[in-house]
């Protein structure tokens, strides 16, 4: 007999008896990423769902709400809405964060569009009531919001098809940067409500006609429509011999009911005001921040369709700065919501949706006394920047 014992088999390690404590420990020396009560429970459950809790029934609460929650590796929390979109749930110390940058990161949009751009990536459950309280108090949308008044609303010329129609428009002038821009010239695909701009230095037919063939017609084709004002950058015999040289029907509101170009108009307002808001500290940069207002705009749902010009162009939606794994679980969009718009009754029944928008419309706004209000002074040297609250 061998005076030297056996060597053991390197395989059969010792078991670690504290193994099965390590999820448990790191979910409570991770007290700075606390989540709500509620959701600290169901995250120890996940990490230790065979644990024994004080009842029965608690443990199976516990296990009815978590089907609809997942854990990564480094123990975030996820829910999933309708098994098909995984966002991740915020940690309460990230909520301003995030909150900052989907709304003053995004063009400071309004409230719904702030919350639509949110809900795709994120949520905890007082996520809607932050939103309405972050945007209701943002300096800069109290200072350069648009005053409520009673303007008519918009009428579009229907479209059935991708990259059918066109609409165009100038805004400005703008204060004049160290490229001598002046203008933007705005283009607005009428199916997907894709915008189209780039910072110019004169508003006449040379410079329209190179901004349909070098951002238009060369990127998405020619259309088959073109609408626009009549003001004499479209009208010029330059414009017109190349719309007649593409075979595309140029079309003009009536100087009396420019609603015909309702779309672009509106669109117009949004940009400026985003623009406005994004620049308000720096208006000498206002063209170099264009390409940002116009990025917010083409990823911001629409009211009533719930899908994003990029959505309805591309039939994704954007990635997030912060890639995830799972978050590219829910990243493509069903194709139930793309048949909605390509049957095209989605904008059909669209006009009868925008009846409640009506009747909001007609209403007037109640300020009753006590009331701490905002007073606007209007100076006309610079129309786009100068609009100054106080």
């Amino acid at each position: 007999m061998s005076r030297y014992p056996p060597v053991q088999n390197e395989s059969s390690e010792e078991e670690d008896p504290f193994h099965n404590m390590y999820p448990a420990l790191l979910v409570e020396l991770n007290e700075r990423d606390q989540y709500e009560p509620e959701l600290m429970k169901l995250r120890a459950y996940l990490v230790k769902p065979h644990a024994e809790s004080e009842t029965e029934a608690n443990d199976a609460k516990l296990r009815k709400k978590a089907v609809n929650y997942r854990l990564d590796e480094q123990l975030n929390l996820y829910r999933l809405f309708r098994n098909e979109r995984m966002v991740l749930i915020s940690k309460i110390d990230d909520r301003q964060d995030i909150l900052m940058q989907v709304h003053n990161g995004h063009g400071h949009y309004g409230q719904e569009a702030t919350w639509s751009r949110l809900y795709k990536q994120y949520w905890w459950p007082t996520a809607y009531e932050e939103v309405k309280e972050y945007v209701r108090s943002c300096h800069e949308c109290q200072m350069l919001s648009n005053v409520p008044n009673k303007v008519a609303l918009h009428g579009n010329v229907p479209v059935n098809h991708l990259f059918e129609r066109f609409a165009i428009d100038y805004i400005g002038p703008f204060p004049m940067m160290k490229k001598k821009n002046k203008y933007i010239l705005l283009a607005v695909e009428c199916y997907s409500r894709w915008p189209v701009a780039k910072a110019v230095k004169y508003a006449n037919s040379t410079t329209t006609v190179d901004f349909m063939y070098n951002e238009l017609f060369t990127v998405f084709g020619a259309s088959k429509f073109l609408l626009s004002d009549n003001g004499l950058h479209f009208t010029g015999n330059e414009v017109e011999e190349f719309a007649k040289h593409l075979k595309i029907k140029h079309q003009y509101t009536s100087p009396y009911h420019p609603q015909t170009n309702g779309m672009v108009e509106s669109i117009n307002g949004v940009i400026v005001k985003s623009l406005k808001k994004t620049a308000r500290e720096h208006n000498e940069y206002w063209d170099t921040l264009l390409p940002t207002v116009l990025y917010a705009y083409r990823t911001k749902a629409h009211s009533i369709l719930k899908l994003s010009p990029y959505e309805m162009l591309f039939g994704v939606e954007p990635l997030g700065v912060d890639k995830d794994v799972l978050q590219e679980y829910g990243r493509k969009i069903g194709f139930e919501r793309l048949s909605y718009l390509q049957q095209r009754n989605g904008l059909q029944n669209f006009m009868v949706d925008y009846q409640p928008q009506v009747e909001a419309h007609d209403q007037e706004s109640k300020i009753n006394v006590g009331d701490q209000v905002l007073l606007l002074k209007h100076h006309r040297k610079n129309v786009v920047f100068t609009h100054v609250i106080k």
